[in-house]
């Protein structure tokens, strides 16, 4: 699963929780380390006396390249995500980008390692756990249930494909976008896989069976 970890840069759990759910096999971006060479954004690499900005200064910035690289990034990674989590304490960012990513359908949780302020709002969210190993159990079952979907799709599609093959659009799958094993393996799992080997091995042989099945031409 792809996930974006909201937090504070003076937050000294975010490390543990982004390491945690790397070693479950998750993708996450890490907003400290979010590519090589790139040690993530801060005020102090447009301005150090950045504390000591008026409004009208910080406005400005904002417009900076490197707060444009900056957000471009962290943003990009936002829409990339299927979940976010969020660890407290933090502060305005992760906030704002945990509330942008539950308005645009995505799963958000909370963990909170030590006792906050309770914040009545937090029940727009998904859950709240006081460690990343509970938090494990909600990704857990939201994987399981992706590949549930997943694998109901491929079906559809795979009876939608055969159920083709009577109206002469005999080479539909040869331009369907998991022709290829290489391709089909990395949008289903295995097993849906082996539901779309099979299907895709009927259709082959319903076509090889028809009269005005053509003989592929050598290259």
């Amino acid at each position: 699963m792809k996930i974006y970890v909201a937090s504070s840069w003076r937050n000294s759990f975010q490390p543990l929780v982004v390491s945690t759910l790397r070693g479950e096999g998750h993708e996450v971006y890490d907003f400290r380390n979010p590519g090589e060479g790139d040690h993530g954004f801060s005020w102090s690499q447009i301005d150090e006396q950045w504390e000591n900005w008026d409004t009208e200064q910080y406005v400005e910035a904002l417009k900076h390249p490197i707060a444009l690289k900056g957000f471009k990034s962290d943003f990009d990674a936002m829409k990339w995500a299927d979940v976010c989590v969020m660890v407290l304490p933090c502060g305005r960012s992760a906030n704002t980008e945990a509330g942008w990513m539950k308005g645009a359908g995505k799963k958000v949780f909370v963990v909170s390692p030590i006792p906050q302020e309770p914040e009545l709002m937090y029940k727009l969210y998904d859950g709240i756990f006081s460690t990343p190993f509970e938090l494990k159990k909600a990704l857990d079952h939201i994987r399981e249930e992706k590949q549930i979907i997943d694998g109901q799709r491929m079906r559809e599609i795979a009876n939608v494909i055969k159920a083709m093959i009577p109206k002469g659009t005999a080479f539909a799958l040869l331009t369907f976008p998991f022709g290829s094993g290489e391709r089909m393996g990395s949008y289903i799992s295995n097993a849906c896989r082996e539901d779309m080997e099979k299907a895709m091995e009927e259709t082959l042989a319903s076509w090889k069976a028809r009269k005005d099945f053509p003989t592929p031409e050598a290259n």
